[in-house]
């Protein structure tokens, strides 16, 4: 989108009003000389503004991405209630900034839904605990470790309708979209070796591969040029989040994501 200098102007005027960029005003790109770039569906200022903003962010990060030789992208995310201090419930917003390389943008400020907790009584939570440390040490004194990981179907009772950590993983995908980003399994999926299948690792002339001495067996075990355009994810969420738990489902299911730790020591002397 090409903006002429006088729209520019009249943009920066908008943006130094003492009532702010979200104030309660009239004002629309008409009475601001911006009707050169008056889109047919766009009667308010702020709205307008917000969506060429997104979009100029997409557009931005996307080119930082295209410059990368292994796509990635981070979001830093944090999540706090607001509310009055008199209120009786308070609601959870959660905001994020995107970063490529180069240039950062703040996303939308996304409301969670609130939490159901579990209407279940104290005395069905104790049984149902119960129940699981039973079924636990059962299946370990008759030597069924692997049995021992499946828990009784009866825990549905209680568990929430809603888990903090799939709310927040809606904000991430809900972000990707604005982006025009699309986070997918990878095509070439890197993996220890198997030890127990006698699998070994061989390099020959910088190309890696796996190889079974039992069966003789063979797969690659590098990056290919289709893979390194694959998005990957860097998640950075404040300390405390439950964005921790999204990670760890999203990494056991195979999807290319990383944390970063918020790990800063406050006593740390620089």
């Amino acid at each position: 989108m090409d903006i002429k200098p006088k729209n520019l102007v009249s943009m920066n005027r908008w943006l130094h009003k003492a009532s702010g960029t979200l104030g309660g005003t009239d004002d629309t790109l008409v009475s601001l000389g911006l009707e050169d770039v008056l889109p047919a569906h766009a009667n308010r200022l702020a709205s307008d503004f917000l969506y060429r903003y997104w979009q100029k962010s997409a557009n931005e990060i996307r080119k930082d991405l295209a410059g990368q030789d292994f796509r990635s992208i981070l979001v830093m995310a944090d999540s706090s209630p607001k509310g009055s201090l008199d209120a009786a419930w308070q609601s959870l917003v959660w905001s994020a900034v995107v970063y490529a390389g180069r240039c950062a943008a703040s996303m939308p400020l996304q409301k969670l839904a609130d939490l159901q907790t579990s209407t279940a009584s104290v005395s069905t939570k104790l049984d149902e605990a119960q129940k699981v440390a039973d079924n636990w040490a059962s299946n370990v004194a008759q030597g069924r470790e692997a049995s021992a990981q499946k828990l009784p179907k009866t825990l549905s009772r209680i568990k929430q309708k809603k888990l903090a950590a799939r709310e927040q993983l809606r904000c991430v995908l809900h972000v990707l979209d604005i982006l025009g980003l699309e986070l997918l399994l990878p095509t070439t999926r890197l993996r220890p070796i198997d030890l127990s299948a006698g699998e070994q690792r061989i390099a020959r002339k910088n190309q890696h591969f796996l190889w079974s001495k039992d069966n003789g067996e063979a797969s690659w075990d590098a990056i290919t040029d289709a893979s390194r355009q694959d998005l990957r994810l860097i998640l950075a969420p404040d300390e405390g989040s439950s964005l921790y738990c999204s990670f760890a489902w999203m990494a056991s299911a195979g999807f290319p994501v990383i944390l970063l730790r918020d790990e800063l020591r406050l006593d740390f002397d620089y």
